[in-house]
């Protein structure tokens, strides 16, 4: 999560008003608040190591009403992939 940080900062530094909303576990919160570029901190409720296709796409429906438009993802695998995918984000 600390690497990610450089990302937040590029991100900002390229795009000053763009919001940043960051999903991750709830290890990381702590982590998290202390970045000045996070807008916020979105509770992953669903385990490093399960699937939970459903869970995942309830989730991404609910990311949705949102209307981001773009997700990095990282770590860069399909199952991470998933949410910003139920969640209609076009820009991965």
């Amino acid at each position: 999560m600390i690497i990610a940080q450089s990302l937040y900062m590029t991100l900002k530094t390229m795009y000053p008003y763009t919001i940043i909303d960051v999903l991750a576990p709830n290890w990381s919160s702590p982590i998290l608040e202390r970045m000045s570029e996070v807008n916020q901190i979105i509770q992953m409720p669903i385990k490093h190591s399960s699937l939970q296709i459903s869970s995942r796409w309830k989730l991404g429906r609910q990311l949705a009403k949102n209307n981001y438009t773009h997700a990095y993802i990282l770590p860069n695998s399909a199952k991470s992939a998933l949410v910003p995918l139920f969640a209609g984000i076009k820009n991965e």
